[in-house]
């Protein structure tokens, strides 16, 4: 399967375990966006910020980029 189906059992944990994998895959080329995958996600959404534009800006691009 190359898809999480929601409406199964299964379903959260492949969807969270699938965020783990990609973070810890990923770290070397996102190292911004890595850690914000395995802490700060709920379901699929992102759960964090930054102190200014300036941080926010690649931040972003990261997470969009993974």
């Amino acid at each position: 399967m190359k898809a999480v189906t929601y409406g199964t059992v299964s379903a959260p944990f492949l969807a969270t375990r699938t965020l783990l994998q990609l973070s810890k895959d990923e770290e070397k080329n996102f190292p911004l966006a890595a850690p914000i995958l395995r802490e700060n996600f709920y379901m699929d959404d992102v759960l964090c910020g930054a102190a200014s534009l300036m941080e926010a800006k690649p931040l972003k691009n990261q997470l969009s980029g993974i």
